[in-house]
């Protein structure tokens, strides 16, 4: 679903765009380089990929895939995305070791399973991300200069 010139929400629990704990997966287009902004919760990555190529875009074109945070409705899908696409993971220094091992209790997860707003069985697939940014830190996505700021508080670590 076309928002803005050049920038695609692909992936969305909130209006049934794809599975309900999704966060907004957002596509942005820079010309000959495509990038997304998280990866949703990873349980249906596929209906994802199908909202990418029904936008008109090639999946393996996405050359970054820029993480805000380590919560799993952001997250979860990294892995299954950077096998499907060979993208690189983009994320802070402490959201980057999170993606690759952090525990239920870092990622928040124990509560939210208590909560039942993921099931028990669910898992955090980990992966190592590409490249750490810092704040102020910027990556060219194409004809376009994407810009880190870190947002501290949402999460256990800072977002961007």
């Amino acid at each position: 679903m076309k928002i803005a010139e050049d920038i695609y929400l692909v992936g969305s629990g909130q209006i049934r765009l794809s599975h309900f704990k999704d966060c907004h997966v957002y596509l942005i287009d820079g010309g000959e380089e495509l990038a997304l902004i998280d990866a949703g919760v990873g349980l249906q990555t596929e209906v994802i990929l199908n909202n990418i190529r029904d936008e008109g875009f090639n999946e393996k074109e996405i050359k970054y895939l820029f993480v805000t945070h380590c919560h799993a409705d952001h997250a979860g899908g990294c892995k299954e995305i950077r096998e499907r696409t060979d993208c690189k993971i983009v994320a802070t220094e402490p959201t980057c070791r999170l993606l690759d091992s952090g525990t239920d209790e870092e990622l928040g997860l124990n509560v939210a399973k208590r909560s039942r707003i993921y099931p028990e069985d669910y898992v955090f697939k980990h992966c190592k991300a590409d490249m750490a940014i810092r704040d102020w830190g910027t990556v060219k996505v194409g004809k376009y200069q994407l810009q880190a700021i870190l947002v501290p508080g949402h999460s256990s670590v800072s977002t961007f």
